[in-house]
């Protein structure tokens, strides 16, 4: 991850030199499940979405099932391809409603053939949990907003970036629709940013102690490091 750093020139206050210095992370994105659906008989699916302004190689990524708190996989998909900025990836079951089947990118039973109770995750290329919902090893419908994971549409709140392996912090990114709405399928709002950290000049406020005495400096002149 790039990191932006600002470095001040040094100002000078009679003997007292003053250097100061100040980071700036950029705002990380990442793929992210943007919708989850577990209506009813086959109507099952999950949205990707792509938040960044570039597009991003699927090689390598799997949609992933964990089934009844298995740890292990219990059905998976491999994808592929290119998964533009700002669009979004649909992976459904092939049994599932017309209208799901019209908005489908790719379908797989393997994959998308889960109750309320079976994990879902995106594996990166080495294997690692890019997003989940639910809790990988455990055997329940779990809590989210209003609702659960049971019988219900997930849709992802429009300011998410990324997405997280972490249960507990995706649990409350959630909002919950009624079973079999899929009014939100196939886009997805997104309120985020996803560009890179300013490199616009700004003023940094410091307070010193120069010899016993405080006082407040406003030190600007910053020179911008792009750290790779």
């Amino acid at each position: 991850m790039k990191q932006l750093r600002f470095v001040a020139r040094q100002w000078f206050v009679g003997l007292f030199a003053l250097t100061a210095a100040a980071s700036v992370q950029a705002q990380y994105c990442g793929l992210f499940f943007s919708e989850y659906a577990e209506g009813s008989a086959s109507n099952k699916y999950v949205e990707i979405y792509n938040p960044t302004d570039q597009g991003i190689a699927l090689d390598g990524y799997t949609a992933a099932l964990y089934s009844n708190g298995s740890v292990t996989l219990s059905g998976s998909y491999a994808l592929s391809g290119t998964l533009g900025a700002g669009e979004v990836l649909v992976v459904a079951n092939t049994g599932a409603d017309a209208t799901i089947l019209a908005a489908a990118d790719v379908l797989s039973n393997s994959f998308a053939n889960w109750n309320g109770n079976d994990a879902v995750a995106l594996l990166d290329p080495q294997g690692n949990v890019v997003d989940v919902v639910g809790e990988i090893g455990t055997d329940s419908p779990w809590p989210v907003a209003d609702g659960d994971t049971q019988n219900n549409t997930l849709v992802r709140a429009a300011s998410v970036t990324a997405g997280t392996a972490d249960w507990s912090t995706g649990a409350t990114q959630w909002t919950v629709l009624p079973s079999n709405d899929w009014s939100d399928l196939d886009a997805h709002t997104f309120s985020g940013s996803c560009g890179a950290a300013s490199d616009e000049p700004f003023t940094l406020r410091i307070f010193h102690n120069n010899d016993g005495e405080s006082a407040l400096l406003d030190v600007d002149h910053f020179a911008a490091v792009l750290d790779a």
